[in-house]
């Protein structure tokens, strides 16, 4: 619990997630634009790194507002409240490094898509494993890569990280976020985890699996 220095405040939230196994909850007063940032959900301007790096660990609410007139002297800055409780995500189910490679490479070229911010690291994976110029085709032409970092959400960038290690267990984007949602299926069937139908109807998979991981779900027979 702390106010939090402002000129500092991003660079105290990534030594936060260096220790996020010891910091399990946080309540901070930070600039009014960095809490909304930190807080925004994926299809805004405002979305950025600290928004996924942060969410991947740590529920955030942003609690309220804070006037200028709260301080003497008056800053010209609005201030904010806000909350991080850790999750009950344990891994990320990809190579950390490379997901914090892949989320700060994509928005330090926010205005670009994936399929150039990216170039480089799907270029390497390419090189890595021999692919023809037809092969390097077929895999920058999943509709993801035509998206700004902004529309990706945790778990989508979760699954563009598998994808782009250099021998991931799946070969594309949709394939990835398949293995991810069987991932919460088994945490949900043994140990209990949640997992709901709005959930996995937002990692943008086909309508098939969809059926499937919903039947598991419920419990009934698939026919």
């Amino acid at each position: 619990i702390g106010n939090f220095p402002y000129n500092i405040s991003s660079q105290i939230f990534f030594k936060i997630l260096d220790y996020k196994e010891q910091v399990p909850q946080v309540v901070c007063m930070i600039q009014k634009e960095v809490a909304e940032r930190i807080a925004e959900k994926p299809g805004t301007k405002t979305y950025g790194i600290l928004s996924v790096l942060l969410q991947a660990w740590y529920d955030i609410e942003y609690l309220f507002t804070v006037g200028e007139g709260a301080f003497n002297p008056p800053p010209k800055v609005k201030s904010a409240v806000i909350r991080l409780v850790r999750n009950s995500r344990t891994e990320l189910g990809c190579d950390e490094a490379l997901f914090k490679t892949v989320v700060k490479t994509g928005f330090n070229q926010r205005r670009k898509t994936l399929r150039n911010s990216l170039k480089p690291l799907i270029r390497a994976k390419a090189d890595r494993l021999g692919w023809s110029e037809e092969q390097l085709a077929e895999f920058i032409a999943d509709p993801v890569f035509e998206l700004r970092p902004e529309r990706l959400s945790v778990e989508d960038f979760i699954a563009v990280d598998e994808a782009l290690l250099p021998h991931p267990p799946t070969n594309s984007i949709i394939e990835a976020r398949e293995m991810l949602i069987m991932d919460l299926l088994l945490k949900h069937l043994i140990h209990g985890g949640h997992i709901s139908r709005k959930k996995i109807g937002s990692l943008g998979v086909d309508a098939t699996f969809q059926h499937f991981c919903v039947c598991v779900l419920d419990g009934h027979t698939l026919l």
